[in-house]
């Protein structure tokens, strides 16, 4: 079962690049700087993943706008089936499927021990500028949200906020956010700049079976005050947030009383690959 504790030691050395070859499946190649133009990634620990159908939907509607009328036309059911076949079934990995340009477009598999899973969240706050080229295709803009990322970490937070330019919250540099306004959930509207998101949809799904009343909203990061808020993610699941950090403006985070159980109910979702 994915969950946040260790479950076997992952070598960092066992880092792995392969590259999808129609003749010979997966060949390991050297990692490269080349033009990411879509990505997707997810957890897996010890076999076990959750919402590995709908990554797969996600990454084959990015890869078909990229690859429409390209000759002749990737195999994309043939790589995935390479990649699951490729996880290993211990130990916790974080892979990553992409779609770049390298001399032309090819499908990449990075085979990653999977970071520390986080079980909180501390945002910094800063009304950044939002530098997504585009929001709602993953690949792209991991590269400048992590730039991002880290400069956060410099403040003593582990995520930066992203807002409009009027201050409406989207998400932030690599997570969606949704907070509870007494009992119903709220995520931000989709006709934000936000990517469409794996784990907010098992959330949402949760929320429907539950009976819970869940509503999109915009809302500027004030309004947010003293209230339960949650980062989501493939990698850490829920995080709820424990502090917003920075004066722009100075919020309190609210008190976690409801992350302990929808953690858990999101961790019994997964599945063996």
């Amino acid at each position: 079962m994915v969950d946040g504790s260790p479950s076997g030691v992952t070598p960092l050395s066992s880092f792995q690049v392969f590259v999808w070859n129609e003749e010979r499946g997966l060949v390991p190649t050297v990692a490269t700087e080349s033009d990411l133009k879509v990505a997707d990634s997810w957890l897996v620990s010890d076999g076990y993943v959750y919402g590995l159908a709908l990554h797969k939907l996600r990454f084959f509607q990015a890869c078909r706008h990229i690859i429409q009328g390209i000759h002749p036309p990737l195999e994309l059911e043939l790589f995935w089936q390479a990649v699951l076949e490729k996880l290993p079934r211990q130990g916790r990995w974080f892979p990553r499927v992409e779609l770049a340009w390298k001399s032309n477009l090819q499908l990449f598999l990075r085979l990653r021990p999977a970071p520390s899973v986080q079980e909180t969240a501390r945002v910094w706050i800063e009304n950044h500028f939002d530098p997504r080229r585009t929001p709602r295709r993953k690949g792209p803009d991991l590269t400048s949200l992590a730039e991002l990322r880290h400069r956060a970490m410099t403040k003593g937070a582990n995520e930066a906020l992203l807002v409009t330019p009027s201050g409406i919250v989207q998400e932030t540099s690599s997570s969606s956010i949704l907070w509870w306004k007494g009992d119903t959930l709220c995520t931000p509207s989709p006709s934000l700049r936000i990517l469409p998101s794996i784990t907010v949809n098992l959330i949402q799904q949760m929320a429907y079976e539950m009976g819970v009343h869940t509503v999109f909203r915009k809302t500027p990061l004030s309004e947010l005050e003293g209230l339960e808020v949650w980062l989501a993610n493939s990698l850490h699941g829920i995080r709820p947030v424990v502090q917003w950090v920075g004066n722009s403006p100075s919020i309190t985070a609210g008190p976690v009383q409801k992350a302990p159980l929808w953690q858990r109910m999101l961790h019994a979702r997964a599945q063996l690959l």
